[in-house]
């Protein structure tokens, strides 16, 4: 694997022990008897696929919706509004997310549904 394309990988520790894996986005390449992994061109301004967090929140319940809030010198900041059960904003930014709310519950479900979706390899 090229430096480049090393460099974007986001590595997930495993509860199983001491394995950590990636996911990448890209193809396999033959080119004189030898193989390389080439990434494709488009990167995610965000560390989450704030569609699939969007999805996994409607099927535990929750309403929410999505709007692009800055793009300040750290990259681009994405809010993600939870309207029911309760009241929650969700910042993401490329290399954090921060979860906002007064509910406790709904703040370790929102917790449990960016896992799912971090996680979900």
């Amino acid at each position: 694997i090229s430096t480049d394309v090393a460099s974007h990988l986001r590595w997930i520790n495993m509860k199983e022990g001491d394995i950590s894996i990636a996911r990448l986005k890209g193809e396999l390449n033959m080119e004189h008897g030898r193989y390389w992994l080439l990434s494709h061109a488009d990167t995610t301004e965000t560390s989450i696929d704030l569609g699939r967090l969007s999805a996994v929140l409607q099927e535990m319940g929750i309403d929410s919706s999505v709007e692009q809030a800055t793009n300040g010198g750290l990259g681009s900041t994405f809010v993600l509004h939870v309207h029911e059960p309760s009241e929650a904003v969700v910042e993401v930014q490329q290399t954090r997310t921060v979860i906002g709310t007064s509910d406790k519950h709904l703040a370790s479900r929102i917790f449990e549904a960016v896992d799912r979706v971090l996680c979900g390899i």
